[in-house]
């Protein structure tokens, strides 16, 4: 769940959720990384018990949560000088998906990803 617009910012409560958040998105990123659909293909029946089948709720909750800090990346373009940081966090793990599995890949995460990116 995002902040509400009037909240502060630097509530700890806020910060810590926030965190977990990321963290959340990081870790989602990096199951659909190593567990790829595309193993469901493999000739291994190890390796097709690995695929993960239904990525779908993962990608959901990383397209909110995206979208819910996108303000975040926004405000960060017109630094002085870019926090990395914010890029790290949240553009790079909805990348990173789309990326390794992009032959069947999610379009809902790779439309939210180029959504920012276009403007």
């Amino acid at each position: 769940e995002h902040a509400d617009e009037g909240a502060d910012p630097d509530d700890p409560g806020l910060v810590f959720a926030g965190a977990v958040q990321t963290c959340a998105l990081r870790a989602s990123a990096d199951v659909r990384c190593l567990f790829v659909r595309t193993l469901e293909d493999a000739a291994s029946p190890r390796l097709r018990a690995c695929a993960l089948r239904d990525d779908a709720p993962l990608v959901r909750g990383a397209v909110r949560f995206f979208r819910a800090q996108e303000g975040r990346l926004r405000a960060n373009e017109v630094l002085a000088e870019e926090d990395v940081g914010v890029v790290d966090d949240l553009l790079a793990p909805l990348c990173r998906p789309i990326v390794t599995g992009w032959a069947g890949g999610n379009r809902r995460g790779a439309g939210g990803a180029l959504g920012h990116i276009t403007g």
